[in-house]
């Protein structure tokens, strides 16, 4: 396997940088290149991905040690990517890459080694966990992760502020029986233990309650307060927009009103992948409850309200690995509990326990592709319904 470049082992030092970038040009068909990459003893290896766009018969492989083989990988990546981070546990990494066909191949990645350990910070600073690394606290909860292991994004309450009190270990279950056994794990808020440098803001759920895909860029803020005393609506949009949202996306967003108010999400463009990207909304504060929901949306839909029953409402955007859309703009509101569907909307007629959607009557309703969960609009259409009408729940 050809190392395909001017260094075939990369040092990194001091937490100094190495990007490694290729293009198409350096790489004849069916091309394998290898890279090693050493740190000193002790530390590891962050593996930041700035650019990635692959062929789906190509792979990015990373791997641990000086043994190339599959037991030692711990990340694969295909497609397309932007701001993916992987770490290893070991001051020894392998990438490599695996090329079956002639196709535009395109990556830039930066290579760094670290300490695996919280710095002395100062009072206005904040211990990035597992990292020997100091950010302002004011940039903790901000919806941004300067942390490379995403650790200022975590643990954030509804206030945007870290939960107090806040230990240098806070982050980290003690090492006691029925508990997370690795100091490297995090504890998901309604049990269980998922491993901080690979499951943390990874794109897929593995908490019960999505903790671990909050706050993850490039989904931005997870919660979004309104308040008569300071803002009633902020906009909300998919990620990129008005330009494609990106494949593998998964984004929670969990909004909070006054105590004496209710949530609208009202809806001017929304164009994903039909039955594939999906964007869910319900009551509360707990995505893992099913019985929360409201509507599930995906397709092309004109205009559309979604009216809460209470103050709080959760939202989950989840795309797949295959075709994107522009994807959505809309606003997030909190109004009198007193909200109902206009004479000119369509009422879906369930679950309206949950809460209202409302569905744009001259465009949405009888055009052959239901919307609400129930297919309510496309009943009693008569010839108005178009051929081949489906719902898709």
């Amino acid at each position: 396997m050809d190392h395909c470049g001017d260094v075939s082992t990369i040092t990194v030092t001091n937490g100094l940088p190495y990007v490694l970038q290729k293009d198409a040009e350096a790489y004849p068909y069916g091309q394998s290149c290898l890279w090693r990459v050493a740190a000193t003893v002790g530390s590891r290896i962050r593996i930041t991905v700035r650019d990635l766009d692959l062929s789906e018969r190509s792979m990015l492989i990373f791997g641990q040690g000086d043994v190339i083989n599959k037991e030692t990988a711990f990340a694969v990546l295909s497609g397309s990517y932007a701001r993916q981070t992987v770490t290893s546990n070991t001051n020894e990494v392998w990438i490599t890459l695996q090329s079956v066909e002639s196709s535009d191949i395109r990556f830039a990645i930066e290579i760094q080694s670290f300490e695996p350990m919280h710095a002395e910070c100062g009072g206005h600073q904040f211990s990035c966990p597992l990292e020997d690394n100091c950010i302002p606290r004011d940039q903790v909860c901000d919806g941004i992760p300067q942390c490379p292991l995403h650790g200022d994004e975590l643990a954030c309450d509804l206030e945007g502020l870290l939960r107090e009190p806040y230990h240098g270990d806070f982050f980290y279950t003690p090492r006691v029986s029925g508990s997370c056994a690795d100091v490297g794990d995090y504890r998901c808020p309604k049990g269980g233990c998922i491993s901080w440098m690979e499951e943390i803001c990874d794109g897929k759920a593995h908490c019960n309650d999505l903790s671990d895909e909050r706050n993850c860029y490039p989904c931005g803020k997870s919660y979004l307060l309104l308040s008569n005393s300071t803002v009633t609506s902020v906009p909300f949009q998919s990620i990129n927009y008005p330009l494609p949202y990106p494949n593998d996306a998964l984004c929670v967003w969990l909004v909070t009103a006054d105590a004496d108010r209710i949530v609208v999400l009202q809806c001017t463009r929304f164009h994903t992948e039909r039955s594939k990207d999906n964007l869910i909304v319900g009551n509360g504060h707990d995505p893992s409850d099913e019985n929360s929901q409201i509507m599930r949306l995906s397709g092309f839909i004109y205009m559309f309200r979604i009216i809460s029953r209470g103050p709080k409402i959760w939202l989950k955007f989840q795309s797949n690995g295959q075709g994107t859309r522009k994807g959505f703009s809309a606003t997030l509101s909190q109004e009198m509990p007193e909200g109902s569907c206009s004479d000119s909307e369509f009422q879906c007629r369930s679950p309206s326990v949950t809460g209202l959607t409302c569905l744009n009557a001259a465009t949405s309703v009888c055009n052959g592709m239901a919307t609400c969960i129930d297919g309510s609009d496309e009943e009693n259409c008569g010839t108005n319904r178009p051929r081949g009408t489906h719902v898709f729940a």
